[in-house]
């Protein structure tokens, strides 16, 4: 296979993982009876996968390196930066904009009940419907799809590569992560920059308004840092084959980790500052066999609209076991299966008939303008 065709299917496996991670650890209700950790301050169990909020980082990488090999050549030969993030908002905002449609049909449910206020919603949709976080929001950036922090924060990231792309030559990309590296690094240590401020974990803060500078620092040092690892797995492959089960236990294993309260920080920065690096390294040598490779790729494929659709759908499941009156206080693990199985089954479907037929249609009718004629 060429190089320039070259798909990584473990990688899609990982993606797909830390995408399920985050589902569990968005739907609480529906896990507490499996989940052994407990926050000491309300008394209640937390999140099964403790250390999920890391998974954003892992994406973050993982976006760096997967674009740094589609991307990476034809911005150093002249691709324009407004192309590329063209390219970028094609594959972002379909499966974004379906899941504030489902936010929207559960709004005015709420509306006609008057449960919310029809011009708060209003407030927080129109910058939504920009990909933009909500001015009219006291506490999270994106009231009406809390997970879509992460994805504005990735476009901010894919307008610098595409802006600097050309320009990124192997020591200004090394020294570049090199700094950001040290002042994620700075600020995590002493809580700079908003880092602390949620008291879910070392690193899981961004998706706040007051924590709007973590979010930053975090996508700026793992995007970046997935670009070098691209670079340097070119130039030198990992010395072995890591076996496909094994490099997706230990991203499972990070994930579900608890360290004690006291190593929580080194443990954060280990791993994103240097394991996640190693594991997509390593990642992208790995060579399933047939069976692997086909689950990987079908978790790769749902992982996007995994992550986007599943506050949504949450809401969505949540409201209807209310109106069944269960006691969320009661609702065993099966319902929690239950909902990961629901989610990946939309998340194929919507990939299937819906974001990739939209994708195609766009991307053909750019090729028609005769604008962004390199557009895929």
């Amino acid at each position: 296979m060429a190089e320039s065709k070259r798909t990584f299917v473990t990688l899609d496996g990982l993606r797909g993982i830390a995408a399920l991670a985050i589902v569990a650890r968005h739907a609480p209700v529906l896990f507490n009876s499996v989940s052994i950790y407990v926050q000491s301050d309300i008394g209640k169990p937390t999140a099964l996968f403790f250390e999920s909020y890391l998974a954003v980082d892992f994406f973050f990488a993982l976006s760096g390196f997967v674009l740094a090999h589609a991307y990476g050549q034809r911005l150093r030969g002249g691709m324009p930066a407004s192309e590329f993030m063209t390219v970028r908002l094609i594959r972002l905002y379909p499966l974004y904009l379906l899941a504030l449609t489902i936010t929207s049909v559960i709004a005015i449910r709420q509306m006609t009940k008057g449960e919310i206020v029809p011009s708060s919603f209003a407030r927080n949709l129109i910058p939504a419907l920009l990909f933009l976080p909500s001015p009219a929001s006291a506490t999270v950036l994106f009231p009406l799809n809390g997970p879509a922090w992460s994805l504005f924060f990735e476009l901010i990231a894919n307008g610098v590569f595409g802006s600097l792309g050309r320009r990124l030559t192997g020591t200004i990309l090394v020294t570049f992560v090199a700094i950001a590296g040290t002042v994620l690094t700075g600020a995590v240590v002493t809580g700079a920059f908003g880092f602390g401020a949620s008291g879910q974990g070392a690193m899981a803060d961004g998706f706040e308004w007051s924590s709007l500078g973590a979010g930053l620092l975090r996508v700026t040092y793992s995007f970046f840092a997935g670009i070098l690892v691209y670079r340097i797995w070119t130039r030198s492959r990992p010395p072995i084959h890591a076996p496909v089960l094994i490099v997706m236990l230990v991203l499972a294993a990070v994930l579900i980790s608890h360290p004690p309260e006291r190593y929580q920080t080194a443990f954060d920065l280990s791993v994103t500052l240097i394991g996640f690096p190693v594991l997509i390294w390593l990642g992208a040598s790995s060579l399933p066999n047939s069976t692997m490779a086909r689950l990987c790729h079908w978790l790769g494929v749902a992982s996007y609209a995994v992550y986007v659709l599943q506050a949504p759908l949450y809401n969505f499941i949540m409201r209807a076991l209310a109106s069944l009156q269960m006691n969320s206080d009661h609702i065993a693990w099966p319902w929690g299966l239950a909902f990961v199985g629901l989610v990946l089954a939309v998340a194929i479907i919507a990939d299937q008939y819906f974001d990739r037929p939209v994708r195609q249609m766009l991307t053909a009718r750019l090729r028609t303008t005769g604008k962004f004629a390199r557009v895929g």
